[in-house]
């Protein structure tokens, strides 16, 4: 250890630049394959709340300039029961990430939030859950409405949380008109 100190500063330069590199390379090498894990256990919570009889799930790999992260097709027995859509929309605290679930007509099946860091208050958590809850069994596109909805597409907002509301409505709007431009014909 002393002869370190008492070599050249090149030669403590390229040490500190070794040991930086191996220990950069064992933090990559050790965290990715746990990152890739979670995403992994989150996408297949996803599909176990939206799709409980799903049986397995792919990516497509199809680019979205929106909202829409990615696109897995979800298989029942080999067949494919429907869409599972990744969305990212700027909610008011940051990006809201949720899954939102059609099947292959393009009816609303679910929408599940892995988490969900926007100021909804507990008293308003019903409320919301309702607002959630809303879109099942119908097709886009969606316009949030304060007080009761009345029109086809109309969704009741959350009293607090119209910011949020309106996230998610742009959100799922996304989502159907993807669908649409995608997978419309193969319903038909």
């Amino acid at each position: 250890m002393k002869e370190f100190f008492l070599s050249t500063p090149l030669r403590r330069v390229i040490t500190a630049g070794v040991a930086i590199l191996l220990s950069f390379g064992i933090m990559v090498g050790v965290l990715t394959p746990l990152l890739i894990f979670g995403e992994d256990r989150v996408i297949s919570a996803a599909v176990a709340n939206v799709f409980p009889t799903a049986t397995d799930f792919e990516e497509e790999h199809i680019r979205y300039d929106n909202e829409i992260e990615s696109l897995y097709a979800v298989m029942t027995d080999e067949t494919v029961a429907g869409y599972l859509y990744n969305v990212n929309a700027n909610g008011i605290s940051g990006q809201i990430n949720f899954y939102v679930g059609l099947d292959m007509t393009g009816r609303v099946i679910g929408i599940y939030f892995p988490y969900l860091d926007e100021p909804v208050s507990y008293g308003d958590m019903t409320e919301f859950n309702n607002f959630i809850a809303s879109f099942t069994g119908r097709t886009g596109p969606f316009a949030g409405v304060e007080g009761a909805a009345t029109l086809a597409g109309d969704i009741s907002l959350v009293g607090g949380a119209h910011h949020t509301c309106y996230a998610v409505i742009g959100g799922v709007n996304a989502v159907t008109e993807a669908f649409n431009d995608e997978f419309a014909n193969e319903a038909e």
